[in-house]
Formats: structure tokens, sequence, C-alpha cells
């Protein structure tokens, strides 16, 4: 797994890759090694942390922009006390998008300050 703010080129082929994409509300979005969009192959994952509807709308335009369900898996996961995933599941369902829901369930578990678990 990786933030998305370093390039997935030299990870061999048959790895595994859950490749965050980070949205604006996160402040990392400019940090992006945008050329990991044309690396996936389809075993690997694009992950999306949604802070607001704002960023949902966005992460939307970017699987659009770039053809991402037909390259890898999708996943969209709810910032913890930003996004309640009731409202995330809702926007996900209502946009017919083919992705993933997931919850970071090591914040829900341990809370969202633990670090190390």
């Amino acid at each position: 797994e990786t933030n998305g703010s370093f390039s997935i080129k030299d990870v061999p082929l048959d790895v595994v890759k859950v490749v965050d994409i980070k949205c604006p509300e996160s402040g990392e979005s400019e940090s992006m090694a945008w050329e990991n969009l044309s690396l996936v192959r389809p075993h690997d994952q694009f992950k999306f942390v949604v802070a607001s509807k704002a960023d949902f709308d966005w992460a939307l335009g970017v699987c659009r922009d770039h053809s991402l369900e037909e390259k890898c898996h999708i996943l969209y996961s709810p910032v913890h006390g930003k996004v309640k995933p009731h409202e995330l599941a809702n926007w996900i369902l209502d946009s017919k998008a083919p992705v993933t829901m997931q919850i970071q369930l090591h914040k829900e578990i341990w809370g969202p300050n633990e670090r190390g678990v």
C-alpha cells in the first residue's frame, strides 16, 4: 500500500498494489504521483479517502477522466469524523459508480489518533 506520492513503476508487476489517490481536502493532492494512474494492473486497487461531497465528486471525475474502473478495482472510504459511512454509501448508490466502499476499521476500533495499529 502506498500513499500515492511515490511512483509504483519499480514495484514488481505481480505485487498487488493499493494506491491512494489524495482528494483535495486532504491537502496532499498536489503531491500525487499521477503517473501511477497508467501503471496499475487489473489486480491492483486505487483508494480514495473522501472528506466531503466535493471530494467524492472530484474522485468520480478522476475515475471518469482516466477510465480507472477499466484498469483496476476502485475503493472509496469516508474520512473518520467528517463523512458518515451511510452518507458515502448513499453517494455511491446515487452515482451508480462501480466502486467498493470500505471503512477504515483501525479508526473505528482504536480511534482516529491511535498510531501503530
